[in-house]
């Protein structure tokens, strides 16, 4: 028994000791610099994201806008006549209008909430009709 004890437990010779404290405190620090080296860069990249969502939903609500217009029978604005010089948000009937004919669903990606449309707007400029909108 004790030959089998033997051969299983090491013998320390002087000077072979573990890790220093110095040593398991300098890879920890190191560790840690990482560690928030990567945090850094991980936490712009889901508002970055959620701009470009939003970018994109801006744009394509402008195309279903656009058709929308040019399909009215008279080339008029239909719904979007009363739609001012200063943004309004899309409400109501515009909603409607082009959900889901001229887009399959309502963009939520604007809004923080999830909501609906939130955060897109519209304004005639010019004679046209423009979309904007911005993730919030």
């Amino acid at each position: 028994m004790t030959d089998r004890k033997r051969r299983v437990t090491r013998h320390r010779h002087m000077g072979e000791g573990g890790f220093t404290l110095i040593e398991l405190l300098v890879v920890i620090a190191i560790l840690s610099v990482l560690a928030t080296i990567v945090v850094l860069n991980v936490t712009g990249v889901k508002s970055k994201g959620n701009t470009a969502a939003c970018v994109t939903d801006v744009a394509t609500v402008q195309t279903a806008v656009d058709e929308y217009v040019n399909a009215q029978a008279s080339g008029g604005l239909g719904v979007f006549s009363s739609t001012g010089t200063s943004p309004s948000a899309i409400t109501g009937g515009e909603q409607t209008a082009l959900a889901p004919t001229y887009v399959q669903t309502a963009p939520t990606s604007c809004s923080s909430s999830s909501t609906p449309w939130g955060n897109i707007d519209v304004a005639l400029v010019g004679g046209a009709i423009q979309v904007s909108g911005a993730y919030s």
